[in-house]
């Protein structure tokens, strides 16, 4: 079957406080749907919507107007970015806009300490597999703080940000919950853990895809169980 990957993130904040959201769809598009679900509160409850993206006509134009309407019916304000990894089509709203970069910033951390050990030529070690493990599935931020240690707190996932050729995202020097991202960012981020042209090595790509498709039942926002072989994480 011909490889076909869309990518999406949905970043919102508001005065309550902020979450991020983003999927990948594999496989053959053709008469599925995706569902993503966007508008958790970082701070106070959750606020779980849902966002329907139909795969099959493709309009640009018509996705585009969804995605306005929905952002517009949301509190604070949002930004999505789309791209279609097969014909190199992207738009976005609001795509470049910086927002806090809730546990999503848990993937970059294991990204950039994966790419930190790839250059000095060994694997995480037996400690550092499960800690990834408990932050990933889990979504645990005390095995996401002591990571962020590992892969050098901000210089370090700054420096593998440069890598992975991301432009918005601003790591908080001590302390990964204050970092800042854009969704242009956490395409391009993802677009790494799919990509053959990634700086981290086909290897590391399958062991943090891997980790993010056996999320717990409660941490797995955002993925439709009618799509198959997709992997959603919040």
């Amino acid at each position: 079957m011909r490889r076909h990957l869309i990518v999406l993130a949905l970043v919102a904040g508001g005065g309550a406080g902020s979450a991020a959201y983003w999927f990948m769809a594999d496989g053959e598009p053709r008469g599925r749907r995706v569902v993503a679900s966007a508008g958790e509160s970082a701070a106070a409850g959750r606020d779980v919507s849902t966002v329907r993206l139909a795969l099959r006509p493709f309009d640009s134009e018509a996705l585009r107007r969804d995605l306005r309407a929905y952002i517009r019916k949301r509190p604070g304000r949002a930004g999505v970015m789309v791209t279609d990894l097969r014909t190199g089509r992207s738009f976005g709203e609001n795509a470049d806009g910086r927002f806090v970069t809730a546990s999503i910033m848990k993937v970059d951390i294991l990204a950039s300490l994966l790419l930190r050990r790839q250059r000095d030529g060994r694997g995480l070690t037996g400690t550092e597999r499960a800690l990834a493990g408990t932050m990933i599935r889990e979504s645990d931020n005390a095995a996401a703080n002591a990571l962020y240690a590992e892969a050098g707190y901000g210089p370090g996932v700054t420096r593998a940000n440069r890598a992975f050729g991301l432009k918005h995202t601003k790591p908080f020097p001590t302390s990964w919950g204050s970092s800042v991202t854009s969704p242009t960012d956490q395409v391009r981020l993802l677009t790494n853990l799919v990509s053959d042209g990634s700086p981290l090595k086909a290897r590391g790509r399958r062991y943090v895809l891997g980790l993010m498709g056996s999320v717990l039942d409660e941490q797995a926002w955002g993925i439709s169980s009618a799509a198959g072989r997709e992997r959603g994480w919040r």
